[in-house]
């Protein structure tokens, strides 16, 4: 059941002064991505009201009590098979990122400049050599 929000009776007037028509507040209202059916809904009279102790209370309203039943079709995550799933993805995205890593060779580890003496310019080369399928974004 859902609380009115209007007055019903107060102490200097009665509902049945009131002449309009009952508000969106005698619906129930919802929004889902999932599917939802309404089984069932039911308006309650005013004279219940006075059936349950529940009721006793609502002395503010003038719109009729609600109440529906839904069928709702909710999306839930089973922790096991998220976590192989999960597991499977870490692995193909490990595997991606390893695959795109450049692979390179250079000619010689070690460079040999024999004896060094001031002001006589020594040169050695080295290759640095791609060997992946990625190009390496320091080579031009």
């Amino acid at each position: 059941m859902f609380d009115s929000r209007y007055q019903i009776f107060t102490t200097t007037s009665n509902a049945s002064d009131k002449q309009r028509c009952p508000a969106w507040t005698d619906r129930i209202l919802w929004k889902s991505d999932n599917p939802v059916n309404c089984l069932h809904y039911s308006s309650h009279p005013f004279y219940l009201m006075s059936m349950s102790p529940w009721f006793l209370s609502l002395t503010t309203g003038d719109h009729k009590p609600v109440s529906a039943l839904f069928d709702v079709t909710l999306e839930i995550i089973v922790p096991e098979r998220f976590k192989e799933i999960h597991s499977i993805v870490l692995r193909e995205l490990d595997r991606l990122e390893n695959e795109a890593r450049p692979i390179v060779e250079l000619s010689d580890d070690q460079l040999h400049f024999g004896k060094i003496a001031y002001l006589e310019p020594r040169t050695r080369s080295v290759t640095l050599k791609n060997k992946g399928a990625v190009f390496p974004p320091f080579i031009s």
